[in-house]
Formats: structure tokens, sequence, C-alpha cells
């Protein structure tokens, strides 16, 4: 047999590039090609990532580990996710025991339930190796819970659902990365005292709470002496209080900050005072600044004009833009995307820029309906657009493609209380845009489209995910008769991700068994006798396909004539 130019690369670069792929696709690809990579992936560190994979995808790989135990001594980070996967921690942990994997440096976990906490305590002294521990999505974690995971070799903690700072931080004098939910501002203070070695902090929201006002006559400056890099997502205080801060930061080289409703960020003249003064060695300054306004201020323009001066352009070349509504002015700086991410244009509203493009702006919410106006501002990387109490029309469409480039959306969102004219206006939409896979709408508007059979082609090429809502005024059923519904499963045959919802047992069932390919679904069921005898038939059926499976209590959700069901099939 031939060998190709790939297989003539030296050993050393396959693990360069092996380091960037999750062990289960690279088991995939190369454990049977040939002797050499079967042994070169049984010879390396592994990153295994568990998050949106298929059951029985997670299931094989994890035959393959008990087979070979020798696999999960290579495994050096490991991600767990219940998201979308109810009972996936739960099902790994009655597997293996976190001990087995003795060259782990990295454990992240999402959506993780009180209940798996004993089973991580009891493990987590074993974990010698352990340096980096991520918990994302975990409401009903506390600190207190997770204290007894952590290890004294820890480096790098995230915990984006830690509200207030942690009483044992002093425990922890030499973690260098950390991520919180939120913090009170002076408790900053305390960190970095508690944790000097901090080279990353990333703060979700930072507040300035009652308690900042009386302790700040009680100020004690601090001193980050090692902090390179800082991000707060969304903070709501005075500019002078961030100040305090930063003036202990002398070695802080990128800054990401997002403020919105603190009118006083929005000057220029003191960011350059406290920069010459006090952050010599910052290189990146990433930051969105907007305030809430419905005058028409005539001096936002003479403000961006503050932020073009040569210190900006030419001796740090950070360059700003900005947008202005009747309701709200931003600037942000034209570096860092995802700050300006979201946008509402409202009825006949003028949005005024610096320029007529928005090459940063990710996601759009339109509020009104798509008219000839609007059409003077172009967005160009839109991935996420919505429709919101509008609706669109054949003949808006040109319009609407003149204002917006389709190319790279990705998801497209229409409420329930929106409409589309005709399928000719979503399909439209899905030949414009190639990289749409995931779409929200009306289940009954999108059944009544599956006439459209050059539609229906479309939707099934394209379409992964299918999020439907359901309103009993557009129709008293979620489908009408079985040739509806087998319509349905023969458009999205191919569908990985869906969330819809049936009248009878039976349409839950044709569902399951017809879609093959999905592997996760969320399902409301209509309950024709009672709770109790839904609920107990759903936990049957779904046993004897060995589906992981939680079904919601009563009252979680708005329609109390259903059960709602979380799959992880596939």
């Amino acid at each position: 047999m031939s060998r190709t130019q790939f297989e003539f690369l030296p050993n050393e670069i396959f693990i360069q590039c092996f380091g960037y792929v999750n062990a289960i696709e690279l088991f995939y690809a190369f454990d049977k090609l040939n002797y050499r990579f079967y042994h070169l992936i049984r010879s390396i560190q592994l990153h295994l990532n568990f998050h949106n994979v298929q059951k029985s995808i997670f299931d094989r790989f994890c035959k393959k580990m008990l087979s070979e135990p020798l696999i999960q001594k290579q495994i050096s980070s490991l991600l767990l996710s219940e998201k979308n996967a109810p009972g996936q921690i739960e099902r790994f942990l009655s597997l293996f025991s976190l001990n087995q994997f003795s060259h782990l440096r990295s454990l992240t976990m999402t959506q993780v339930e009180l209940k798996y906490i004993s089973k991580l305590e009891s493990m987590a002294s074993t974990l010698s190796t352990l340096e980096s521990f991520h918990l994302f999505d975990s409401p009903d974690i506390e600190y207190r819970d997770f204290i007894s995971i952590l290890t004294s070799k820890v480096r790098i903690v995230s915990v984006d659902t830690l509200e207030f700072l942690p009483h044992w931080i002093h425990l922890y004098p030499t973690v260098r990365r950390l991520t919180l939910l939120s913090s009170e501002m002076f408790d900053l203070c305390h960190l970095m005292g508690e944790m000097p070695m901090l080279e990353y902090l990333h703060i979700k929201h930072c507040q300035y709470m009652f308690k900042t006002y009386r302790r700040q006559a009680y100020y004690i400056p601090c001193y980050a002496a090692h902090l390179k890099q800082l991000i707060i997502d969304q903070m709501d205080f005075r500019f002078d209080i961030l100040e305090m801060f930063l003036r202990g930061t002398p070695h802080l080289r990128i800054l990401t900050i997002c403020a919105d409703g603190s009118r006083d960020m929005v000057n220029a003249i003191q960011w350059e005072d406290l920069i010459s003064t006090s952050l010599h060695d910052l290189k990146k300054f990433n930051f969105r600044f907007g305030y809430d306004d419905d005058d028409i201020e005539n001096n936002f323009a003479s403000r961006f004009q503050e932020f073009q001066t040569d210190f900006w352009r030419k001796q740090h070349q950070w360059y700003t833009d900005y947008l202005c509504t009747r309701y709200s002015k931003i600037i942000y700086t034209t570096s860092y995307r995802s700050l300006i991410y979201q946008l509402r244009i409202l009825h006949n509203e003028d949005i005024y820029m610096n320029s007529c493009r928005f090459d940063n702006l990710t996601e759009l919410i339109l509020y009104s309906k798509v008219q000839a106006q609007q059409s003077r501002s172009y967005f160009v990387k839109i991935t996420s657009f919505e429709l919101e109490n509008s609706s669109l029309r054949t003949n808006q469409i040109d319009i609407l493609t003149k204002m917006i480039s389709l190319f790279d959306l990705k998801e497209f969102k229409i409420p329930s209380r929106c409409e589309l004219e005709s399928s000719s206006v979503l399909l439209h939409i899905l030949k414009q845009a190639p990289q749409l896979s995931s779409i929200t709408m009306d289940q009954n508007m999108l059944i009544s489209f599956l006439n459209d059979h050059e539609l229906c082609k479309y939707l099934k090429k394209t379409i992964q995910t299918l999020n439907l809502s359901y309103d009993t005024d557009r129709s008293p059923k979620a489908f009408d008769n079985y040739g509806e519904l087998r319509l349905f499963c023969k458009t999205f045959s191919n569908l990985k991700n869906l969330r819809c919802y049936v009248d009878k047992k039976t349409e839950f069932m044709f569902i399951i068994n017809e879609l093959s390919q999905l592997a996760y679904l969320t399902a409301f069921v209509k309950i024709i006798e009672n709770r109790k005898k839904v609920t107990s038939w759903i936990d049957i059926e779904l046993k004897k396909l060995n589906f992981n499976y939680i079904i919601e209590k009563s009252g979680w959700f708005r329609d109390e004539n259903r059960v709602k069901v979380h799959i992880w099939m596939g």
C-alpha cells in the first residue's frame, strides 16, 4: 500500500497537532489506521471532552478505557457535562474512580448536581497531579460543597456560579488563575492579598454594594504584583472606585472591561492619566462603555473624539468606534469582538455610528419590521438573528439581505408571536445562509411550511438543532395527524438536537424511533389522564431503551398540562 505525504511527517509534528484533538476523535480516526498510529496515540497525553457527545459514543469510549486501563493514565484533562446529557457524570463515576486517572491535571464539570459531590470528595485526596479545576453552570453547588475537591497543588480555579468571595481563599495562596461569577469591588483587594500569585482574574459581574460605601473610608490599597490579565464582563460602579484598584496592578498587560450604565467611564482624559501613571505595562485594552439616555446628547461625538488622539491611535494602537441610538450610547474598542454582542433595533429608530459597517456585532435582535431606511447600516458578522415583535414578508427579504450578511449566520430565531409570511421567506434565508444549523420557531408554523418540497430539502440538509415552541392559539394540537408527524420526521431525519411538543404517547415514541440521529431530545408530553401515569409510562419506556433522562417536576415550566422530559440518546 502506498504511503501518503501525510504519513511522512515526523512523530513530533503529530504529537503537537494531537494536543488540540479530543481523545474520542483521535481514537476514532487513528486507532486502526496502522501500527505506527496505533502506538503513537497510546504514548501521548490525551484530552478527553464529553461535552455534546452522543450517548453511544460515550459508552463506546468508556468501554475502550475499561478494556485498556493504560488509556486512563494518559488522560491529562477531562471534561464531563450534563448539559443536554442527563446522567453523564453519574454514569462516568459509576464506571471509574478519578484516582484511576493518575496523570489528570485538569478537571472540568458542567451542570453538576449536589448528589455527585460526595463521590468526588472521596476521590479528591488521590488527585495529586490536579492543577486546574473548573465548575460551570452548577447553581446548586456552593463553595463549601467543592472545597474538599481542591488540592493544595491547584493553580487554576473557575467557578462561574460562585457569587461571593469564599472564606477559604487563604488556603490556596499559590493559585495563579481564578474565575468567579461575581464579586463585591473591595473584596477584590482582599482577594489579591490572600492570593498574591494571581496572574489572571476573570469576574463575570463586579458589583458596588452598600458595604462598599461603608468600607470606602477604611480602604487599604492592594498591590497585585503578579496580575497580568484582568477581565470584568460587567461592572456597576464609578471610575474612581476602579481606579483605586487598578493603581495597585503595575504589571497588568491585558485589561478587558464592560461597563453599561456608567457615564463617567466615557472619559478618555482620566483613562490617559491612569494608564500613563500606573499601568506602564498595559499592552491590550479592550472595553465597552455605555449608558442609557433618552435625550439627544450633542457632546457624545466629542466624547468619542477624545479617544482618537495620538495617545490612543499611535502610541498604543487602540482603535475605537461608537454606536448611538435614541436611548443608548456606546463606545467600544474594535479589537475585542465579543464585547459588542447584541443590538436591539427599535421601531423607526435610527442608528448612528462612526462607520457604516458593524464588523464586530454577532447577535442581532430586530424589534421592528424591516424597513428600507435601516439598510444604511450593514451587519457583516451576524451569527445569531432574532425577530422580536415583528414579521418578515417576502418583499422585505431584499431589504434584509442589504442590511445583514447571512453568510456567517448559524442561528435563526422566530418567537411564536412573530410571523413569516410564507415558506418562501424561510427558504430564501436558508439559501443565503450556508452555515445555518439551528432554528427556533413555532411548531405549527413550521409544520405548515413542510408542503414546500424545496424547503424540506434544505431543512434536511442543513438543520442540526430545532427548538420548537407551541401556541395553542395557532392550533389545539401539536400535530394534526400522523401524516404531519411522518413528514416532520422525514424532513428532519438528520436532526441531532430537538425540542418539541407531542400530544400522544405514540407520537412521543414515533419521534424517538424515526429520528435515529437524535442525540438530545426535550419533549413536552401532554397529560391525557394524570401526571403520575404519564410520568410512570415515560420512565418505563425510556429504561427499556437504556436512555439517560430527567423528568422535570411539576410547576417548573409554564404548561402545567404537560410533562417535560430531557433525554440523552443516540
